[in-house]
C-alpha cells in the first residue's frame, strides 16, 4: 500500500512537470526592445547577429545585442560572430548592388543602340530602296555588316536588277540584330563603296548598300 502511494505520488509529480512544460511552450511571450513592446512573439530564422519575431502586429528583425542575456545564451550570440556575419552580408549586398547597376548600364547602352540604330533606318527613305537580294552575314561590324550575296537582286516590279555567277561581298549598312552566318533578306539601295581592314590587315572595297529592311530567314 505504501509503494502504491509513492508511486501514485510521483505519477502526480511527474505528470504536472510535464502538464507545466507544455503550458509554457503554449504561452504567449511578450519582450520590449529599443522601447518599442513586442506581444505574442514567436522566433523565427536566427543568424549569427539577428533573430526574425513573428508577432502580434507583424515581423520584425531584432539584433541579438539587443536581446536580454538570457535570450542572447539562448541564441548563441557572439560579438565577433556577429561583427563576421554583418560585414559579409554588408560585402554581398554591396556586390548585388553593383551587378544591378552593371545590369541597368548594359540595358541602357542596349536601348540606346536600339534608339540609334532606328534612328539611322528612319532616316532612309523606302522609296529609294530598289533592290532585294538574299546573301549570309559573314562578319559583324559595329556600323554594319558584311555580307555574301550569290545570285542577283530582285527589282520591285520582280525583275532581276543585277545578276552574277561569282559570289559578291557586299556591306550592309546600318548595323541590325544579326549574327555570324546569319541568311538574311535585304531591301536596300547602293550607296557607293565600303573600305575597310581584312583581318590580315589588307585593305579592301566593296559595294556599299543602304538597308530600309533586313529580315533573317528562318532556315
Amino acid at each position: 500500500m505504501i509503494a502504491f502511494r509513492s508511486a501514485a505520488v510521483l505519477c502526480v509529480c511527474v505528470c504536472g512537470s510535464v502538464l507545466a512544460q507544455q503550458t509554457n511552450v503554449s504561452e504567449t511571450i511578450t519582450i520590449t526592445i529599443g522601447g518599442v513592446t513586442y506581444s505574442n512573439v514567436t522566433w523565427g530564422m536566427v543568424t549569427p547577429a539577428t533573430v526574425t519575431i513573428f508577432h502580434k502586429t507583424g515581423v520584425a528583425r531584432i539584433p541579438l545585442e539587443e536581446l536580454s542575456p538570457e535570450l542572447q545564451q539562448k541564441f548563441g550570440y557572439d560579438r565577433e560572430k556577429a561583427r563576421t556575419y554583418r560585414a559579409q552580408e554588408a560585402a554581398a549586398l554591396q556586390r548585388q548592388a553593383a551587378a544591378d547597376r552593371a545590369a541597368q548600364e548594359k540595358r541602357r547602352q542596349q536601348q540606346s543602340a536600339a534608339q540609334a540604330e532606328a534612328a539611322e533606318a528612319a532616316k532612309i527613305a523606302p522609296v529609294n530602296c530598289t533592290d532585294t537580294f538574299r546573301a549570309q552575314v559573314i562578319q559583324v561590324l559595329p556600323e554594319g555588316q558584311l555580307v555574301r550575296v550569290l545570285g542577283a537582286t530582285v527589282l520591285p516590279s520582280g525583275e532581276v536588277g543585277m545578276f552574277f555567277s561569282e559570289p559578291k561581298t557586299w556591306f550592309v549598312r546600318p548595323r541590325y540584330q544579326v549574327a555570324m552566318d546569319d541568311w538574311i533578306t535585304v531591301n536596300a539601295r547602293r550607296d557607293g563603296v565600303y573600305e575597310y581592314q581584312s583581318v590580315l590587315g589588307a585593305p579592301q572595297t566593296v559595294q556599299n548598300w543602304v538597308a530600309c529592311k533586313i529580315a533573317v530567314d528562318p532556315y
